[in-house]
């Protein structure tokens, strides 16, 4: 094994007091952030002790699984199965000023300038990503738990937490009164289901959506934060004759192989190349065929919303055109593997 990975590893061990563990398993992965920096991460699974005959491929109770980014050394995310830890670490104190001051040398966040307490139960602390005390969208969380003897269960960092350096900030000045017409155009007519009764009703629903300062330009709201550059495609697909022969169907392969030399070259993930022209035809021709195959009569209904890259796929986002809109979109997602 490398060197510096070696280190590493012996670097977690002793910090998470791992003397009644041993590594299981470990490899790496990658990620891309909100601004499309890929950074890499050790995962490594570690086992207790007793522990060591386990067959199976699944996590014993009280296994810990810890991700370390290679290049910032710091930990992501620190899970001990099942809520059970046979670690020697345990916190000294076990309240919110020790488990901020923990989070911060942990993260290099700054407290109520990156980071802000959400939520707090007797044993778990829920933060949220801020600027100056205000969330920051896309969302970004980190979860403490800590048991009754003061050790760690689990610690998630997810998600990006921009510094005040990132942002412009504006004294707040919106209010309802100015932005009436932009909810108007919000207010949108569905057709809703009612799966209990089968049957569709009419609703009137508002669509959440951000406001700039300058009410000049809005932005779409999503729940999901995907990180990975999306290109709009929006193109009617249609065709003259359908194909007899049937879609097989693949299995697919999405966990990258990573290696040690593309982790410390910090290699930039293929996910955040663009997406070429000759690409985006192949794309579209191999959604077309898939349509021809599955849905013979469907030419015209089926549009090509949006192309995405994948993990060595690029994924075609496909949305059904309907007469009357639907609370629900009817949406196909195909995954289209190019150059190997």
């Amino acid at each position: 094994m490398n060197a510096r990975l070696m280190a590493l590893i012996q670097q977690t061990q002793d910090k998470f007091g791992l003397d009644n563990y041993f590594l299981k398993r470990n490899h790496l992965r990658r990620k891309i952030d909100i601004f499309q920096e890929t950074h890499y991460l050790l995962v490594m699974e570690w086992f207790p002790n007793h522990c060591e005959n386990h067959q199976d491929d699944s996590n014993p109770e009280g296994t810990a699984v810890i991700e370390l980014n290679i290049h910032s050394k710091q930990y992501e995310n620190v899970i001990f199965v099942a809520e059970t830890s046979f670690a020697n670490h345990s916190f000294d104190h076990i309240d919110t000023n020790a488990i901020v001051n923990w989070v911060e040398q942990e993260t290099g966040l700054t407290y109520l300038e990156q980071f802000q307490l959400k939520k707090k139960d007797h044993d778990k602390w829920l933060f949220q990503g801020c600027i100056d005390s205000i969330p920051v969208s896309p969302a970004s969380s980190i979860e403490v738990k800590i048991d009754q003897e003061g050790k760690l269960l689990r610690f998630l960092v997810l998600g990006d937490f921009p510094s005040p350096q990132d942002a412009h900030l504006e004294s707040y000045t919106l209010s309802l009164d100015d932005i009436e017409e932009i909810q108007r155009q919000q207010l949108t007519f569905h057709d809703y289901p009612l799966f209990e009764k089968e049957k569709m009703i009419s609703i009137y629903a508002l669509e959440e959506i951000y406001i700039t300062n300058n009410q000049l330009t809005t932005i779409p709201f999503s729940p999901i934060t995907d990180t990975k550059p999306l290109i709009e495609i929006n193109e009617l697909l249609d065709w003259e004759k359908p194909i007899e022969e049937a879609f097989a169907g693949k299995s697919l392969q999405i966990e990258e192989d990573v290696s040690i030399e593309q982790a410390l070259a910090k290699e930039a993930s293929p996910d955040v190349a663009p997406i070429t022209e000759e690409e985006q035809a192949l794309i579209k021709e191999a959604v077309t065929k898939f349509l021809r195959q599955e849905y013979p009569s469907d030419s015209g209904k089926w549009n090509l919303h949006t192309l995405q890259r994948g993990q060595q796929y690029v994924v075609a986002v496909l949305k059904r055109m309907e007469t009357r809109k639907i609370a629900f979109e009817r949406k196909l997602k195909v995954l289209k593997r190019l150059f190997v």
